[in-house]
């Protein structure tokens, strides 16, 4: 089988797979009371009184089917709803707003990733049976093992209420008025806080945002 026959046979096995996985995903909402579900579209407390309107309002009252259907037509129109952590902006917008600082993060973490994983992996080669090896190992077991939720909450205990160093924002507050002082002249040309302020030749802005974001790699350059 060749690399093209292969890829288009992967393309094509994907879409019975999402559409399990959308299925899946509907018949997990579909065990959550109508009620529960209505709550996600209150913006204002008042609105519990009328949740029955609420419910058919948004359709929540109608069959099974007849759901699944309106839910997938919205998913395909780029509608994802509202996201509550977001102060109830929809969904999408909020991941748009959320992608710079993401793609930030990965453009750090993957080449480190990359890096530390074969050194450890040549060290340990080289060292078969050794203390390094079995440091490596040990060190592996435990990225692998620990909870990426857990190894963050552990270094923000330490780092950001303890010791104070950063913050968990993706910039401090010296940073943001740094930004502000240079509004005039500072231009956001990729919404990546370091690689801009490179770009703007704000070196202290540069080190307040690779500060803030040095916890986050550490924690996913470690879990992988």
């Amino acid at each position: 089988m060749g690399l093209r026959d292969y890829i288009i046979r992967r393309l094509i096995l994907m879409i019975p797979t999402i559409l399990g996985v959308v299925v899946l995903i509907f018949a997990v909402l579909q065990m959550i009371p109508p009620e529960s579900r209505a709550s996600l579209y209150i913006t204002d407390p008042k609105q519990f009184r009328n949740i029955d309107e609420v419910i058919k309002k948004y359709g929540l009252d109608q069959p099974v089917h007849i759901q699944f259907f309106a839910w997938l037509n919205q998913i395909l129109h780029g509608n994802f709803g509202s996201s509550q952590l977001g102060g109830h902006k929809p969904v999408l917008t909020s991941f748009i707003d959320r992608l710079p600082a993401t793609v930030e993060i990965v453009i750090y973490c993957a080449p480190l990733i990359v890096f530390f994983g074969i050194w450890l992996g040549t060290v340990s080669a080289v060292n078969r049976d050794k203390l390094p090896d079995h440091i490596s190992r040990v060190t592996s077991i435990l990225g692998t093992s620990l909870p990426s939720f857990f190894f963050g909450i552990i270094l923000i205990s330490i780092f950001v209420a303890q010791l104070k160093w950063t913050s968990l924002y993706r910039l401090s507050e010296q940073g943001k008025l740094l930004a502000d002082i240079n509004r005039g002249k500072f231009t956001l040309y990729t919404g990546l806080y370091t690689i801009d302020s490179l770009l703007n030749g704000n070196i202290p802005l540069f080190l307040d945002a690779l500060k803030h974001i040095a916890l986050p790699v550490l924690v996913l350059v470690f879990i992988q």
